[in-house]
């Protein structure tokens, strides 16, 4: 596992690396590329035992050089990953996809633990024949959340999903077609996060777009360093969401 700048966890952990879904703007492959890497999947059975090595509970994004709920990936092997999971029980793990509906296959096969978060990536909004179940957390998992990054247009319309959180970020990199996002179509999201009385978290590349003190709440209380907490109050506005 590493430490990580991504603002809404603590370390990553990749147990598996690649991803075949091509999205233009994936910082994983260009970084991957950059280094003189391949992007084809891979399982990486060594590092199943880093979670026991951090003894202090820690918010661990397992996958993010990867969709470990992609098609390429056994069910085997994910329950590989859940079982080193539960050896390491003192961390939060949150895993993302952009193939939600392997998390109801995995439920359904008795496979999916229901004590992590899971969430969604949503990058635009479904068209009218997209399949509504795609966008949405499966029923039975109790902690779901949605990644929205990079945003690249007003995803709000009648197929958006509800979650337990809600995550909002821009494009990183200079890549040429790069979209950067308008203030109304994060408004837009936080609107519905606010009937829904459910928290939101706006990463630190939207600060120039936001222009106003960024709001980064948890679904869970967050503890921040002594040394540090006055500062990250004059640039955030957090509220507590207990889950």
């Amino acid at each position: 596992m590493n430490k990580t700048k991504i603002e809404w966890c603590d370390y990553t952990w990749n147990p598996a690396t690649g991803c075949l879904h091509g999205c233009p703007y994936c910082y994983a492959k260009r970084n991957t590329e950059e280094h003189g890497g391949n992007f084809n999947p891979l399982f990486h059975e060594s590092r199943l035992i880093q979670p026991k090595g951090v003894k202090k509970p820690q918010n661990v994004f397992v996958g993010s050089m990867t969709d470990l709920f992609g098609n390429w990936f056994f069910d085997e092997q994910i329950n590989k990953v859940f079982n080193a999971c539960s050896e390491a029980p003192q961390h939060r793990y949150l895993f993302l996809t952009k193939n939600p509906n392997r998390y109801e296959q995995l439920y359904e096969s008795g496979i999916l633990p229901e004590q992590h978060w899971y969430g969604i990536t949503l990058d635009h909004a479904p068209d009218e024949e997209d399949d509504e179940s795609e966008w949405n957390i499966y029923p039975p998992i109790k902690h779901g959340f949605v990644s929205i990054e990079p945003l690249t247009e007003n995803i709000v319309n009648r197929h958006f999903p509800i979650a337990d959180w809600y995550i909002i970020g821009a494009e990183s990199g200079n890549r040429k077609w790069k979209v950067t996002p308008k203030r109304k179509w994060i408004e837009a999201i936080i609107e519905i996060c606010r009937e829904n009385n459910k928290p939101v978290f706006l990463k630190n590349n939207l600060a120039s777009i936001w222009k106003q003190p960024l709001i980064q709440e948890y679904p869970w209380k967050k503890e921040e360093p002594k040394d540090d907490i006055h500062s990250t109050n004059k640039v955030c506005i957090q509220r507590e969401f207990f889950s």
